[in-house]
């Protein structure tokens, strides 16, 4: 989907010189994304379901630019 970053990109492992710059509103969706996925208590985890339409997979990254590093 244009102006989304793959999901290859978003887990890829960099070395620390050469990690890309990511937006703010990019981390944020990912931390959320991570703690609804880590969640200890199994009543209050998501599904799969769930986090299939989170918003960190389902929207695309608005603060990324074709030719950016990213």
């Amino acid at each position: 989907m244009p102006g989304q970053i793959p999901l290859r990109d978003r887990l890829r492992l960099a070395h620390p010189k050469t990690m890309p710059q990511v937006p703010a509103k990019e981390l944020e969706l990912l931390e959320d994304f991570l703690g609804a996925m880590l969640q200890l208590d199994p009543t209050k985890r998501a599904t799969a379901s769930q986090l299939l339409t989170h918003p960190w997979l389902s929207s695309p990254c608005e603060d990324r630019r074709p030719g950016d590093g990213m």
